[in-house]
């Protein structure tokens, strides 16, 4: 996703909280960031793969003092019913590990 080789219009998101957030922003070393709105209880941001693959790692970069704290994985492959990843079972949520330099 950080290279550009998913498009824009493949990315979005629940919200946006102006047009400087929009989700295609949420590329690794953009210098402009996906903010979702202020009240969206419940943000997500997704991204079409356009078809299946093995995903090895997500990264996440945080923003002007701003940062996801945890999140979990949802995936589908019609656009409209999801599964959570899951660890034995149960949802696994991901921490996020804070690098300060």
């Amino acid at each position: 996703m950080a290279k550009g080789s998913i498009p824009d219009r493949d990315i979005t998101a629940s919200s946006k909280l102006n047009s400087d957030s929009s989700a295609f922003h949420a590329r690794l070393g953009n210098t402009k960031a996906w903010i979702p709105e202020t009240n969206d209880k419940h943000p997500w941001i997704q991204v079409n793969l356009q078809y299946r693959r093995n995903l090895t790692a997500i990264v996440t970069q945080g923003f002007n003092g701003s940062f996801v704290k945890s999140y979990y994985v949802s995936y589908g492959d019609d656009g409209g019913s999801w599964m959570n990843y899951t660890v034995k079972g149960k949802i696994k949520v991901f921490s996020i590990k804070i690098n300060n330099k």
